[in-house]
């Protein structure tokens, strides 16, 4: 866009403030003349889009929809489109359904990567609210549910675990073998990912993927 003279301004919205402030620093001082505007909020909070008065490419990539209930997704594409003027598009990223054991290997990976990150979330409640979960307690699994086309993942109690969070004075138990799911990823096909988009008024321009079909882009438009 740069290149092609076509950069004029770069709006983000971000939950995190010291993520927004790198942006910003590092594209503004790349880009000396960009018009950086940051929004400091969750994306799914109603959150009004910068530069209303310039046509603008909004991304939404990765599978991070995938992530998101039916309901909740359609609720979010649709505030989205609802900003959107005619000149406007819209860019969202789809994980694709695929091979069940590639699926599944990618979020159970020998490396212990998905593990670590989902275990985590443990370790972010002993801080936040002041617990005593011990996380050697719990392993992570994943698994496909291929009638709801998605990933759960879920924290699975080793034995039975007794534990405290003392900040907002709560006692929990979980009995050896019960699960907490963590994380919902859902897997889209093409036909999937378009009805998705229909129901927020969203209409495909444009739809590209990588050689093997896992992954695809889709450029909206409002009608």
């Amino acid at each position: 866009m740069h290149g092609a003279g076509r950069l004029e301004a770069y709006g983000a919205v971000e939950v995190s403030e010291p993520a927004l402030l790198e942006s910003a620093a590092d594209l503004t001082g790349r880009y000396p003349d960009l018009s950086f505007v940051g929004v400091l909020a969750d994306f799914e909070a109603a959150v009004a889009l910068p530069f209303e008065t310039l046509p603008r490419l909004i991304f939404f990539l990765g599978s991070t929809i995938g992530n998101l209930e039916n309901h909740d997704a359609v609720s979010f594409l649709t505030s989205v489109a609802r900003q959107m003027g005619p000149d406007d598009r819209f860019m969202v990223g789809f994980d694709l359904v695929k091979e069940t054991e590639v699926l599944v290997a990618a979020y159970n990976d020998a490396a212990g990567v998905t593990a670590e990150f989902s275990l985590n979330v443990l370790t972010v409640l002993n801080r936040e609210l002041d617990g005593d979960v011990r996380v050697a307690d719990f392993r992570h699994q994943s698994i496909w549910n291929a009638g709801m086309r998605r990933i759960e993942a879920y924290l699975i109690a080793e034995r039975d675990v007794d534990a405290r969070f003392a900040a907002i004075d709560m006692d929990v138990h979980f009995d050896e073998g019960e699960a907490i799911r963590t994380e919902l990823s859902h897997k889209y096909t093409r036909a999937t990912a378009e009805g998705l988009l229909a129901a927020a008024g969203l209409h495909v321009e444009a739809w590209e993927t990588d050689p093997r079909d896992w992954f695809a882009l889709a450029v909206t438009r409002t009608a």
